[in-house]
């Protein structure tokens, strides 16, 4: 006898029945809602039922393996989202948490299935290594570093044809589902195709600055939004990228910031942001002269990396302080943004003499 599991988003359904939903902060099955209580790694150590019934209780070896189990339902195994939050294989005896990249063994804290995609990283630490062998400090979130949240599958689609343009097609750009309690649940993964050919300098230079981001060991979280009114391109507090503003820049003409270099530069603030350990919503380090005048500092200084980082997408420079674009010919492109009613925006790119 055997069964199979399908995962549509946040719905998982076994033998075509739908088994559950997951939430940021639990499930709902069967009309009723499950909550989890974490402890520091994220691991779910406690079970409660919207009725205030504890339904699972957990303890966890570094391994990730249980111990001191008490669970009040006859079945042994409440829910599979365990350890560091992720899900636990246990059918045929496997037990394995599968961790999104890599499957991870709960017997001995190392991965069980392949070696780490960032070993190069890592010369000092064995590719199988859980966590540099600190499994009771750190944790392995997924293994890959860009994390996506689909306002709707029409921004979905947006996001990867921009992605996959700008990469000339030498690379497909995909998501991978995981399991993320902010509700940042799709992996983003860059797999190369079997085109031949030179990458023209600008699809060299958004590869390479993309895959920093997606091959960092830090997490980029974003909103990936369409026509949203309150974002003009990208917020750097939010997180949030409007991919209706992103498609203007390739629709108003060349010259100035391109689709590629618009959403690099979204990209590039928020792995900055990460690296400063700010999470969503965070607006950073702020500084107040004398005059009251108000100094942003972290977002200033990731958008001053986030401009040069563009800069090598777009093919020109940015001088923002004059207002406009240096082109490699030698020409200046102004370019003006205009938020519209519909909350999309209005380009318009203009040669100054």
């Amino acid at each position: 006898m055997f069964s199979t599991t399908d995962y549509d988003g946040s719905y998982i359904y076994q033998n075509d029945t739908l088994k559950m939903v997951l939430l940021p902060e639990g499930y709902w099955q069967k009309g009723s809602y499950y909550y989890y209580l974490k402890d520091h790694l994220g691991s779910n150590r406690v079970v409660v039922k919207n009725d205030g019934t504890v339904v699972e209780t957990s303890s966890y070896y570094p391994s990730g393996m249980r111990f001191g189990e008490s669970v009040a339902a006859a079945n042994n195994s409440v829910q599979p989202y365990r350890h560091t939050g992720h899900e636990m294989q246990e059918m045929h005896g496997l037990n394995w948490i599968d961790n999104g990249a890599r499957f991870r063994s709960v017997s001995i804290p190392e991965f069980a299935t392949s070696l780490d995609p960032l070993a190069e990283k890592y010369y000092s630490i064995s590719p199988y290594a859980y966590c540099m062998d600190n499994p009771i400090r750190l944790i392995d979130p997924d293994g890959m570093d860009i994390h996506l949240r689909f306002e709707s599958d029409e921004a979905k689609n947006a996001y990867l044809n921009t992605v996959n343009q700008s990469l000339g097609s030498f690379y497909t750009a995909s998501v991978n589902k995981i399991n993320d309690e902010d509700g940042y649940s799709n992996q983003v993964v860059l797999t190369p195709t079997s085109i031949n050919g030179p990458m023209s300098e600008t699809q060299k230079a958004f590869y390479s600055e993309y895959n920093s981001a997606v091959s960092s060991e830090l997490i980029v979280k974003q909103k990936i939004v369409l026509n949203d009114k309150n974002t003009v391109v990208g917020s750097w507090v939010t997180g949030k990228v409007d991919m209706a503003d992103v498609s203007a820049f390739d629709k108003a003409g060349k010259g100035g910031a391109s689709s590629a270099g618009a959403l690099i530069h979204e990209t590039s603030e928020q792995l900055e942001k990460s690296k400063l350990g700010l999470c969503p919503n965070e607006l950073g380090k702020t500084t107040t002269d004398a005059s009251g005048n108000k100094t942003y500092v972290d977002f200033e200084n990731s958008h001053s990396i986030a401009t040069k980082s563009e800069n090598k997408v777009n093919g020109n420079t940015r001088q923002e302080e004059a207002g406009y674009f240096l082109e490699t010919d030698g020409t200046k492109t102004q370019q003006t943004i205009t938020p519209t009613a519909t909350g999309g925006v209005d380009i318009y790119k203009t040669k100054l003499p």
